[in-house]
């Protein structure tokens, strides 16, 4: 169940699945009281009726620290989908360690899902697709740095 290499995996899948390539941050299995999705407050779609997290749309960031990957980033499900640097295409099959697919192409990849977004969406292993000048409240981005 575990989804492949992790030399397959961009920088922020692999910091979302871990070396083991879970499906969520925290695990294999869903887990609606570790991030904010389309729950019984959610009326924009399909809605999970068991969990109420007390959110209609967005939480505050951080709002779900059991949710931390294994490298203790937050927020890596759920919430709002975050856009990555890389082109949407096949990753290489050859092992490469932070593959970045194709060095251009028509579409950007957000990862994560969203507080709109169903359980399938917010799994860490899905990727999207969408145009560079895509804009929903559901997308936002994360600034991040290497130590």
């Amino acid at each position: 169940m575990g989804g492949g290499k992790a030399a397959h995996r961009s920088e922020w899948e692999y910091a979302a699945r871990g070396p083991e390539g879970r499906l969520f941050p925290w695990g294999n299995a869903i887990d609606g009281t570790r991030l904010n999705y389309c729950d019984a407050n959610c009326t924009g779609g399909p809605n999970d009726p068991t969990i109420d997290d007390g959110y209609a749309d967005t939480a505050p960031v951080g709002s779900y620290p059991a949710g931390a990957s294994g490298c203790g980033a937050l927020d890596l499900a759920g919430n709002v989908r975050e856009w990555v640097a890389d082109w949407y295409g096949r990753y290489p099959s050859a092992d490469q360690v932070n593959p970045a697919g194709p060095a251009s192409g028509e579409s950007r990849i957000p990862r994560g899902g969203s507080w709109l977004d169903t359980t399938d969406d917010v799994r860490s292993a899905n990727r999207g697709e969408n145009n560079p000048d895509y804009v929903r409240h559901k997308v936002g981005f994360r600034c991040a740095a290497r130590r």
